[in-house]
């Protein structure tokens, strides 16, 4: 799963929101964020849409939820799949709140691989995509968004995509021994 652009807004009257955004040498994306919550936050809820770029050029969308609500996942950890995969994988440094409400103070996830691993039905695709995620939390009965991610990308055949990476590094080689 390749990235190529990650844009997030956030609103400060909720959160602080610090990115990093590392390629691996397989052009796997590594994610590292910091979330510093101002205020508590009694409920919260995530929206997820997973959009695929049709052949003439729009996007369609895949996959979509309503707004799930991450406090009755972060007390039992039950449910959805690709959420645990997210906080319960090995891999991932983490300090993140275990119920709510979610006390002020700061969060993490560091070393978060997103790859194709993390939605296995996404391979079926060999696409250009598009995911966006919010966070809510509900005041006066309405959801409020703090935290908007919007990530594109593409998902490439990993035997193709190695293939492609010999063949550019043999005709670079060729090209700076001037053959």
């Amino acid at each position: 799963m390749l990235i190529d652009k990650m844009d997030v807004t956030y609103n400060e009257s909720f959160v602080i929101y610090e990115q990093l955004v590392e390629k691996t040498p397989d052009e796997s994306t590594i994610l590292n964020f910091n979330v510093t919550f101002v205020v508590p936050i009694e409920k919260l809820f995530m929206q997820f849409s997973l959009f695929i770029q049709k052949p003439n050029g729009a996007y369609e969308s895949v996959i979509k939820t309503g707004a799930m609500n991450l406090c009755g996942f972060l007390k039992n950890q039950k449910g959805n799949k690709i959420l645990r995969m997210i906080f319960n994988g090995d891999s991932v440094n983490r300090k993140f709140p275990k119920t709510c409400p979610i006390d002020p103070g700061l969060y993490f996830f560091h070393n978060f691989k997103l790859d194709e691993d993390l939605v296995p039905q996404v391979q079926i695709f060999r696409e250009k995509f598009k995911i966006d995620i919010h966070f809510t939390t509900k005041i006066d009965g309405t959801l409020t968004e703090f935290i908007k991610l919007k990530i594109n990308g593409e998902i490439k055949d990993r035997i193709k995509w190695q293939e492609e990476r010999e063949k550019e590094m043999k005709k670079n080689k060729k090209m700076e021994s001037g053959n």
